[in-house]
């Protein structure tokens, strides 16, 4: 599955949204030494670091398969 690139930047958007929520989420409640909900916290952050990298990998490997597309073809 490739993202095309006009969707990868608001996927990528989205998971830093959720990541620095879910990072602000974590800080609070280690602030409230609450251990209940910051392992929840911290986990989202992590999944939204991995949609931000897989969107941004995604794309950028479309991209090159593009490009290489076009270079057998102007050949």
């Amino acid at each position: 599955m490739c993202l095309r690139s006009g969707v990868a930047l608001p996927v990528a958007l989205a998971g830093a949204v959720l990541s620095a929520g879910a990072e602000a989420w974590h800080a609070h409640d280690h602030l409230q030494l609450d251990t209940h909900t910051a392992p929840v916290a911290g986990i989202l952050s992590v999944i939204g670091f991995l949609v931000v990298v897989i969107a941004m990998w995604l794309s950028s490997r479309r991209r090159r398969q593009g490009l290489s597309t076009l270079s057998t073809r102007n050949s």
